[in-house]
């Protein structure tokens, strides 16, 4: 399985521990210019529990190494959401420079748009396409 044994989740509650890592994570593989307002981000974790379908749809995923929920470490994320309507839109993917290569990121892509699929299916539509804007990060 790509990503080893490192276990990935849709973060639910603003109140995540979790959540501060993932904010140093995307502050620390996206680029200043190409970032939303973190608020924008970390909303998703807000508003995930009280989605109904019709309604824009983002999600947060981590991914975190360590065993059980008190030594969990954000060590990748992915952000993006469905549009009503409209299809998937992934937004920003990040993986801690340790853990890269690993196929964190792929395993995140993948589960973001298993995500987003089940949100248009909760709509009775199917997703039709899933955009995401990227270009390569630059060697270190």
């Amino acid at each position: 399985m790509q990503g080893g044994h490192i276990p990935c989740w849709e973060l639910m509650d603003r109140r995540d521990p979790l959540l501060a890592r993932v904010r140093e994570l995307f502050e620390a593989t996206i680029e200043p210019d190409e970032r939303i307002p973190w608020e924008w981000v970390a909303q998703a974790a807000a508003t995930r529990r009280t989605w109904r379908p019709g309604r824009w749809s983002p999600h947060l995923l981590v991914a975190a190494s360590g065993e059980g929920e008190a030594a969990a470490r954000a060590v990748g994320f992915a952000y993006g959401m469905h549009v009503p309507s409209y299809g998937g839109y992934a937004c920003y993917l990040g993986v801690d420079h340790a853990f890269r290569r690993r196929g964190i990121a792929a395993r995140l892509l993948g589960l973001l748009v298993r995500v987003l699929e089940l949100d248009a299916a909760f709509e009775g539509d199917a997703l039709p396409f899933v955009v995401w804007e990227s270009r390569r990060p630059a060697a270190d």
